[in-house]
Parts: structure tokens; sequence; C-alpha cells
């Protein structure tokens, strides 16, 4: 039997602005009208990370957040995962709100 297994990456919310974190939420409760499917839960997001989706249509959100969404599309992930108990990497740019 051949069963879906759903790969995803997760990164602290403190890698995405706190603008980031609104327009996530917007996306969220479909109000922005932007075809960035997100999910948001208590601590953060789910954000699906779809193949054909050009980062140039969304500039209200960082160039932070894209390089997220980015390295989760080089790593094949189906789901970038924010959450603000997830891990912070040296390597990445940092937010304190």
């Amino acid at each position: 039997m051949n069963y879906e297994i759903n790969k995803e990456i997760v990164f602290s919310t403190g890698h995405i602005t706190e603008n980031d974190s609104q327009e996530l939420t917007w996306c969220h409760n479909g109000i922005s009208g932007k075809e960035v499917t997100t999910y948001q839960y208590e601590y953060g997001f789910r954000v699906w990370v779809d193949p054909n989706l050009e980062i140039k249509e969304f500039t209200e959100l960082s160039a932070s957040f894209w390089e997220l969404f980015e390295i989760a599309k080089e790593q094949k992930c189906k789901w970038l995962i924010l959450d603000e108990d997830g891990v912070t990497y040296e390597n990445l740019k940092q937010f304190d709100w």
C-alpha cells in the first residue's frame, strides 16, 4: 500500500516580521485575496508550499518570509510551519516582536 506522506519544515516565528504575521493572518481569514494558502493556529501558521507560486506577486510579505518559503521549496516540503516554539537558526534573519 502506498500512503501519502507529507513533508514539512519548521521555523520559529522569530524569522518573520510582525507585518508578515499580520499578512498571514489576513491570508488565513481570506481577507487579503492572495493565493498564499495559510492556516493559522494558536502558536503560528501552516503555509502550503505551492511550487507554482511566484514570489513577486506578493510584495506585502518580507524577503525573510520568502527566504523560508524558498528553503521549503528546495527541500521539497508540502508545508512551511512557522511556530513560536520552532527552532531559531543563526544563519537566518531574526526579528524581536
